[in-house]
């Protein structure tokens, strides 16, 4: 069996990331055009499309990610040879089943969406606020929400060490 260097998983982490910057870098020279702020108003939803479109290149077709490819990191899962007339061949893979394809799409790109509209809107309404009348249930859903980020982000360090020290995948 194949086996894949956490170093290099996390390289092709990297370069995804990277490679999403650039993109997001074109989008946001091209808003310069418009009027101030209109790409920071919007930069959410930019964000998501870009992922969507990566993902659909990507995890939906059975493909790997640019950082994979540029790494050659290949997963169990992934068909890993062509034919000649470019279609795939099965080397014993399995498939994502396109519900886990989904879900990926969720937790990647309509979640995270869906965190940073719910900060803005809670940094646009002042939801911490105190003088606001009317905003105190609102405050109270803000430390909530803070708690849950900061579990999350501990979390996700935990799953770094852990991965580190005896994983074979980065998520």
């Amino acid at each position: 069996p194949e086996t894949t260097l956490r170093v290099n998983q996390l390289d092709a982490a990297r370069l995804d990331s990277e490679i999403l910057s650039l993109l997001t870098s074109g989008f946001a020279s091209a808003f310069r055009l418009f009027h101030e702020g209109v790409f920071d108003r919007w930069r959410p939803e930019v964000d998501a499309l870009l992922r969507l479109v990566v993902w659909r290149y990507t995890t939906l077709a059975d493909r790997p990610s640019p950082g994979d490819s540029l790494q050659n990191v290949k997963y169990r899962g992934w068909p890993h040879e062509r034919a000649g007339d470019g279609r795939h061949v099965d080397a014993g893979m399995q498939r994502l089943p396109a519900r886990q394809k989904y879900g990926i799409m969720l937790l990647t790109i309509v979640l995270p969406w869906a965190v940073a509209r719910l900060k803005r809107l809670m940094d646009d309404e002042r939801w911490e606020d105190g003088e606001r009348p009317g905003v105190q249930p609102y405050r109270a859903l803000r430390r909530v929400f803070t708690v849950v980020e900061r579990a999350y982000e501990a979390a996700t360090l935990v799953n770094l060490v852990v991965f580190l020290k005896a994983g074979v995948y980065r998520s």
